[in-house]
């Protein structure tokens, strides 16, 4: 409980960033969020990845589908994952990407403890965030394979994202 002269500073340390663990935590926070008030407060997005067993692997899927689309103000997105996850098999489904198409305010793409199928999934979920502009990859962000990107993937990453900061 805050007084009303704090109420709005509150909710916005409160909403600016917001952790999602599973799928359970994904759907109350869609619940949450209903209210357009708290909505556009949400700036930053981290989905934690917690290994790959099946109910569990999609939970950066349902966040994508479900929640990234209600958060006019989001920025910055975040992907962790904890424990093993180096048997991904494919990190997104292509609904989803299409789905992150429209997001168009996400500058901001942060990836940590990662394991990609090739560098073309790598190359599509780039060419999927048209107005990234900063890309972190931080630690133990692999790809599996050494397989080359098509060459039509190759030639529509040269022309976007316009990345002007790049952390690995």
């Amino acid at each position: 409980l805050v007084c009303k002269s704090l109420l709005s500073r509150c909710r916005y340390h409160l909403f600016r960033a917001i952790y999602i663990k599973d799928i359970n935590q994904c759907r109350a926070i869609c619940g949450l969020l209903r209210d357009p008030i708290l909505r556009s407060l949400v700036e930053e997005v981290t989905v934690f990845l917690p290994g790959p067993s099946g109910r569990y692997q999609a939970i950066h899927d349902v966040a994508i589908v479900t929640l990234l689309r209600h958060l006019p103000n989001l920025h910055s997105w975040s992907l962790t994952a904890y424990g093993d996850y180096s048997k991904t098999s494919q990190m997104f489904r292509n609904t989803s990407l299409i789905h992150l198409r429209q997001y168009s305010s996400i500058r901001c793409l942060s990836l940590d403890h990662l394991t990609f199928r090739d560098a073309t999934e790598v190359a599509r979920l780039l060419l999927s965030l048209p107005t990234i502009q900063s890309l972190r990859c931080g630690p133990d962000v692999r790809v599996s394979t050494d397989a080359r990107v098509p060459a039509p993937i190759k030639e529509r990453l040269s022309t976007r994202p316009r990345l002007s900061m790049l952390e690995v």
